[in-house]
């Protein structure tokens, strides 16, 4: 892993000064070290993540990027939790009571909250999803107000539905969180349906967070407020068997149906006694920095997160490499910033930022807009690369373009690469952009899509298209370049077009 962590030299100093510095083969160098099996998904808060973390520090530094403030590294902490050892569910069912353990039996939920109460009724709510834009709603007519709710992971398989990046929001556990909690439930039950290929998936808990840690904090008990565990699939067969419901049944009807199979489970109720405290978690953006020339004091800042979801679950493979999401598109960060450290400065100085805890929620990229380094007022334009290493070569997502006409006309204009292009309408969340965009700051997210390996074991290095990778740089780079060394800055996003 030494060798080839320092391995990689300045292969591109030999070429010429410009995008063909980009390379498909150093591409896949890049994407090969960060989803190897050695890094074990790089998560948050691990050594792995930070071996990745020098790994791009020490490119940044082999190509003549400057280290911000003197370091190459932007520490941070988030307001992370643990759960309390002594947590404890059970169930009362006709059978007795069916009493569960911590880290056997269930875990808490990310986002998860403690909480306490000795019997409360229980209510199925299919996949948790109130999504009238769908055309599903699992909570139409159900009644959760006091009652546990129990749900299953992901969203249902329906034809049409649920797809891309909007679609898929609803199945983050936050978001059946929110829908649970705003119907006035008592706490969340979470279960990975039968159909699922990928196993149980009986993830950990990385805790509840609500900002970022500051000193003086540390291992003192949260209030109560609305739990959420995930419940494994042993349990939830022993819950149905002693109560008389079957989840997996279930799951099937919404899936042969294609709707909602809601309703209260009769004969079983939930007692919780789950504690939380404060956990502190520390984890590092990685930056380098170019410096402009003339209009050196306006900021154009390339960012990728190269964190993924780590090692856990069942059965043979635990790891998820996340080779597309998202060492691809570090890798592509990474080609662009040696490209332009060999073409000589831009007018407008350029901040590269590998950003860590974006699969926690977007925590890196959070922290730096609330602790810039630069003046966020003179950041004047964000490219994100997140995925972009799956799906056919030449089609790609660009979102932002569409809320910039000025953005939208220089990629058109730059896309030798005959690239078809999805320009979505409308401002979404769920990558590094979102932060910069509340800040009106205008964007460009390349965004190859989803796929069936997202968050999945399977999201390995062999299944990369690193043409394509090498094609969003090429593409990236020339884009960059032009904002970089044109007169006007881009219009912040409440004006939509260049002044």
């Amino acid at each position: 892993m030494k060798k080839l962590l320092l391995g990689i030299g300045l292969a591109c100093s030999l070429l010429s000064a410009d995008e063909s510095c980009i390379t498909a083969a150093e591409a896949r160098t890049h994407v090969a070290f960060l989803a190897s099996d050695e890094l074990k998904g790089r998560d948050t808060g691990t050594e792995y993540l930070k071996i990745a973390a020098q790994y791009v520090a020490t490119r940044f530094e082999g190509w003549g990027l400057e280290a911000p403030n003197g370091s190459y590294f932007q520490d941070f902490g988030l307001a992370g939790f643990e759960a309390d050892p002594d947590s404890a569910v059970r169930f009362e069912t006709p059978e007795g009571t069916l009493a569960l353990s911590l880290g056997d039996d269930f875990n808490l939920l990310n986002g998860s909250e403690a909480g306490h109460f000795a019997s409360l009724p229980m209510v199925f709510a299919g996949y948790g999803i109130s999504a009238p834009d769908e055309g599903y709603d699992d909570y139409e007519g159900l009644d959760v107000t006091g009652k546990v709710v129990l749900v299953l992971r992901y969203t249902p398989e329906i034809e049409g539905a649920f797809e891309g990046r909007r679609g898929q929001r609803h199945a983050w556990f936050q978001a059946k969180i929110e829908a649970a909690r705003e119907r006035g439930a008592a706490g969340l039950i979470l279960v990975t349906g039968a159909r699922n290929e990928g196993g149980d998936k009986f993830v950990g808990f990385g805790g509840s967070q609500d900002g970022f840690h500051r000193a003086g904090e540390g291992e003192t008990p949260i209030p109560d407020g609305f739990p959420a565990i995930h419940l494994s699939r042993d349990a939830a067969t022993r819950l149905g068997e002693a109560c008389g419901f079957d989840i997996f049944a279930s799951e099937a009807g919404i899936a042969t149906s294609g709707q909602p199979q809601s309703g209260p489970i009769e004969n079983a109720r939930a007692g919780f006694s789950v504690g939380v405290r404060d956990n502190p978690l520390m984890t590092r953006n990685v930056v380098g920095f170019l410096p402009g020339t003339d209009l050196a004091d306006e900021l154009i800042v390339v960012g990728a997160h190269y964190d993924h979801v780590g090692d856990y679950g069942d059965g043979p493979d635990t790891i998820h490499n996340g080779a597309d999401d998202n060492a691809s598109g570090t890798a592509c960060l990474l080609e662009i910033a040696e490209a332009l450290s060999h073409s000589g400065p831009l007018r407008r100085s350029v901040l590269f930022i590998a950003f860590a805890a974006e699969e926690m929620g977007l925590w890196g990229s959070r922290y730096y807009v609330q602790s810039p380094l630069y003046p966020i007022d003179k950041t004047v334009a964000m490219i994100n690369l997140d995925m972009v290493g799956r799906n056919a070569t030449h089609q790609l997502e660009v979102h932002g373009a569409a809320l910039s006409p000025g953005l939208d006309a220089l990629i058109e204009a730059e896309n030798s690469e005959g690239f078809t292009f999805a320009k979505p309408t409308e401002l979404e969340g769920g990558s590094d952009h979102m932060p910069f965009a509340n800040k009106d700051i205008p964007f460009l997210f390349f965004f190859s899509g989803f796929h069936d390996d997202y968050h999945q074991v399977g999201d390995h290095v062999e299944k990369i298209n690193e043409e394509k990778i090498a094609l969003v740089g090429r593409l990236a780079f020339r884009v960059l370049t032009r904002i970089g060394n044109r007169d006007n800055r881009p219009a912040r996003l409440g004006k939509r077009d260049y002044h």
